[in-house]
Order: C-alpha cells, then sequence, then structure tokens
C-alpha cells in the first residue's frame, strides 16, 4: 500500500535531514576540481557551531550584487533570515495556555529524541513503518492479538512521551540555523508517536472502547499540530504525511458500529479545531527559504559537498557535471540565489492563493530557469536541488488541507446538515458534491480520496438523536 500520485519524502528529503558522507575517491576528485576553479579551502570542521555562524547571512553581506543586498535588506526587516528564525520568542501565553521558550522547545525536542537508545528506537519506528499506512483503516479482527502485542510493548515510549507533551513550557524545535545539515531526528520520532496512538485507536475499536480510542486519537492529533507549525519545510511535510493516517484513522473510528453522535460531534471538534488554527502556508516557505539562504553560505564557504547525499555526487560524477557544477558555484553563485530568492519571494506573496494558482506560479518559475538550461545564466543549484523540494511542499499542504476539509465536511453533512453551497477544494479548487447511499446509509464525497488506499471520504450517516 503506498500513496501514489502524492510526493513522496523517503528520498527527496533525505537530503534536508541524515547526511551520508560521500566516496572517498569521488571527494577527492571532486575537492581537487573545487579547489582549482577556487582558491579557498574551508579550515573549520562543519560543527554546529560552524553551521550556526553561518546564520547572519556575514558572506551574502559581503555580496556586491545590488539585487542580493535590496533583498537582504528587505529579509532583516521581516525577521526572515535564519538566524532570526533559529531564535523563536513566546513573549505570551498561547492559546492553549502554554508558555514554551527556546530553551523549554530544545529541552522538550531533545526528552523526545532520547526516550529510547538508537537501536531501541530504529526497531520501533520499524515495527511502527511496517503496520502503517494498513492500521489507520478499519480494523480487522484479525489483528487484534498482533496490536495489542505492540501497543503493550510500546506503551512506555507513549506515556513517558505524553509526559512531556503535558509540560506547560513544552514546544518543539528545529534548529534553522543548522541549515540543511540540521538534526530532524525528532521528526521521526513525532511521526512514530502519531502512529502509536493510532495504532491504539485502532485496538480500542476492535476492543469496542471507542472512548479510549478518542483519547488516543486526540493525543495524535496534538503530536500533528506541533510538528505542523514549526518553520520548516521537512517538518510540515511529516506533518500532512502523518496528519493523513491520522485523518483515515478518525474515519475508520467513525465507521465502528458503535460510533453514535457524540462520537461523531467529538471527532467533529478536534478537527474543527485544527482547521480554525491552522498553520499559515507561508510560514513554512519562510523557513524553506531561510534553510536555502544557509545553503548559499555554505557554498560560498567551499562546504558544497557536504550538502550533497552520496547519490547525489554520484550522479554527477556519471553525467561528467562535476566540473561544470564546481566552476558554476564558484563563478555563478550571485545570479543563482538572487533567482532562487525571486521565485521564493514569489511563491510566499501568492501563499494565500488556492493551490491551481500557486502552482501555476512554479510552473512558469520552472519554464523560466529551463528555458535557461545550457546557458550560463542557469540557475544550477537553484534548479536542481532546492526548487524541486518547494513543489513537493507546496503540493503536500495542499493535500493536507483538503483532506482535513473533507472529512470535516463529510461528518456534518453525515450527521445531517445540508451541503454547504460551492464548497471547493484546496487542492483541485473543484466543486465538492456528496452522493448519498442508501444500502447501507452513508455520505460519500468522490471528488475526494484518500491516498492511501484510492477511496473515496465516506461515512456512514447517522439518523436524528
Amino acid at each position: 500500500m503506498n500513496m501514489d500520485g502524492i510526493p513522496q519524502d523517503a528520498k527527496r528529503w533525505n537530503r534536508r535531514s541524515v547526511r551520508r558522507v560521500a566516496n572517498p575517491l569521488i571527494l577527492g576528485c571532486l575537492i581537487a576540481v573545487l579547489m582549482a576553479c577556487r582558491e579557498q579551502t574551508p579550515k573549520r570542521k562543519l560543527d554546529a557551531d560552524t553551521l550556526a555562524s553561518y546564520a547572519s547571512l556575514p558572506l551574502l553581506k559581503q555580496a556586491s550584487h545590488h539585487e542580493l543586498q535590496q533583498e537582504l535588506q528587505r529579509l532583516r526587516s521581516e525577521h526572515a533570515t535564519p538566524e532570526a528564525l533559529a531564535a523563536p520568542e513566546d513573549t505570551a501565553l498561547l492559546p492553549d495556555g502554554r508558555h514554551p521558550t527556546r530553551d523549554s522547545r530544545v529541552r522538550s525536542t531533545r526528552a523526545l529524541v532520547e526516550l529510547l537508545p538508537l537501536s531501541q528506537r530504529q526497531q520501533w519506528l520499524e515495527e511502527m513503518e511496517r503496520e502503517f499506512p494498513r492500521a489507520a483503516l478499519v480494523p480487522d479482527p484479525s489483528d487484534l492479538a498482533a496490536y495489542r502485542q505492540l501497543a503493550r510493548r510500546w506503551e512506555k515510549v507513549r506515556t513517558d512521551a505524553e509526559t512531556i507533551l503535558a509540560r506547560a513550557d513544552f514546544g518543539l524545535y528545529v534548529p534553522i540555523d543548522q541549515g540543511l545539515l540540521s538534526d530532524l531526528s525528532f521528526v521521526d520520532v513525532v511521526r512514530g508517536l502519531v502512529r502509536l496512538e493510532c495504532l491504539n485507536t485502532a485496538l480500542a475499536v476492535l476492543e469496542h472502547d471507542l472512548s479510549r480510542g478518542l483519547v488516543a486519537w486526540s493525543t495524535a492529533g496534538r503530536w500533528i499540530d506541533e510538528l505542523s507549525r514549526m518553520p520548516h519545510a521537512v517538518t510540515r511535510v511529516a506533518a500532512a504525511r502523518a496528519r493523513v493516517e491520522w485523518l483515515r484513522t478518525g474515519q475508520s473510528l467513525l465507521q465502528s458500529p458503535l460510533a453514535h453522535h457524540e462520537t461523531f460531534a467529538t471527532v467533529l471538534s478536534i478537527v474543527e479545531s485544527q482547521l480554525e488554527d491552522w498553520p499559515a502556508d507561508r510560514q513554512a516557505l519562510i523557513g524553506d527559504r531561510a534553510v536555502g539562504l544557509h545553503t548559499y553560505e555554505l557554498l560560498r564557504a567551499g562546504y558544497w559537498m557536504s550538502l550533497l547525499t552520496k547519490e547525489e555526487l554520484t550522479q554527477l560524477r556519471r553525467r561528467r557535471q562535476a566540473e561544470a557544477l564546481a566552476v558554476h558555484v564558484a563563478t555563478r553563485l550571485d545570479d543563482d540565489e538572487a533567482f532562487y530568492l525571486r521565485a521564493m519571494r514569489r511563491l510566499i506573496e501568492q501563499s494565500e492563493l488556492s493551490y491551481p494558482r500557486r502552482h501555476q506560479t512554479y510552473q512558469a518559475i520552472e519554464k523560466e530557469f529551463r528555458s535557461l538550461s545550457g546557458t550560463t545564466g542557469y540557475p544550477w543549484f537553484a534548479a536542481e536541488f532546492l526548487l524541486p523540494d518547494v513543489e513537493h511542499l507546496l503540493r503536500w499542504q495542499a493535500t493536507d488541507r483538503e483532506l482535513a476539509q473533507a472529512l470535516r465536511w463529510t461528518i456534518r453533512i453525515a450527521m445531517g446538515e445540508e451541503p454547504p453551497e460551492s464548497l471547493r477544494g484546496p487542492m483541485s479548487d473543484r466543486e465538492w458534491h456528496w452522493q448519498p447511499q442508501e444500502k447501507p446509509p452513508r455520505v460519500v464525497l468522490p471528488q475526494v480520496q484518500w491516498p492511501i488506499d484510492d477511496t473515496p471520504i465516506e461515512l456512514p450517516r447517522l439518523t436524528a438523536p
């Protein structure tokens, strides 16, 4: 089972998290090329302090490119540099009564990663991966024994994590000042926790205890909400992927014969609460741009090979493009970055428009840089390594909201409301029409399908209470 047609982050987003060391022979060849093109050899190791030193964009400040200097001033005034975004300030209580600080966010995030030793953490995540997304579907009674065993095995992880989540100063922290080399291992942990809570929801349904299932499902939603709020593309995409399984688990819970009006009302309240406080799409785009800015700083400093995966370096060598990329980094980086920042500003300014409009803008940007292919003006790093990830982010943001809105309105209609007039999908911008089915009584939204199993959004239609 997979999510065909929906961008997969397993490979593409790997570059945004865990770095692997390239083949030493390849690195040696590329280092020689780079040194020939650019008489600069970095003397400092790329540790956390070194990475953070580039968050203030010291090398961009020295660029003589007029457009880049203008953009830098705008970024500073908007507090949108990597340095500014890496220091969140919670100056007042959040709506839910929490009062996180930067330090408490760092502590909470570290505590989640340290819930299990690495080997056990990998085992836990692998077991969750084996069960999902299948476990998000209508629970099969034949899975009852296996789910009970899994739930018992990882119950301490679950309760310890819930204790961390309950802290008054809880918050998650993403180190934007580390750029593409940030340690994002906490993202896998949070996704694993969402799955663990969804597994417990499915188990509760199988054991005919919907109240317990609703508690677990609500907790999973809180983890997703926290993950989605950070200004970072990886966390935002991970939250969207987690929410697909979470919402599908919610539909499965409501399809239980024991579900009644109160069950539907509770799920509706949780989904609507998230929709009412939905993170702005521009937030993740601004964070992604900050990571891009940090990336250009490392390129200027000569660390460009540290930014590419082994596969990317091997592909460059196979295409015989390593020397050309090294020359580009050494001689055309200002124009490359200027193109990237123009493109990102266009997309950020249109972040409140419908996805089809934003996708059209991205296609126009893509057409522009493709027209420069083969010329010295081709923005190689922006076009090949940064902007494609932005397209995936845009699609996931739209998919995320479309599924949440679709389940929300399907619940309302299943509870007896009349379908709203001219409601259009955030992803497709097409009008939605619900189809009533009589045997058994249910409502179906055929225009929106779950990417897990390619089935439409559907729920049993409730009788009047």
